[in-house]
């Protein structure tokens, strides 16, 4: 076990040498990025909700009743967002 030395005169160290070894500062690297996929054109895909649900009571003694829709198709970057209430109370 020891140092080697590389053409050049770069040191490698072998594990147990790495491991002992302590580094201070700051190390960058820079380079070209490989080449990325043209972005797509966005195809809007608008919010639907879906249909309401029943009636059910809110409890106490108040009266109220309440129903409820969840979201059946989110909107993607491009779409519109879903617009109105998914919770009525009566």
């Amino acid at each position: 076990a020891g140092d080697l030395m590389q053409p050049g005169g770069v040191e490698v160290l072998d594990g147990a040498e790495f491991a002992k070894h302590v580094c201070h500062g700051v190390d960058q690297e820079f380079g070209a990025c490989p080449p990325e996929e043209p972005c797509k054109p966005c195809v809007p895909q608008d919010c639907e909700f879906a249909e309401w649900g029943s009636w059910y009571d809110g409890g106490g003694c108040v009266g109220l009743r309440f129903r409820q829709r969840e979201v059946k198709i989110a909107a993607n970057e491009c779409g519109k967002p879903c617009n109105g209430s998914k919770v009525e109370s009566k």
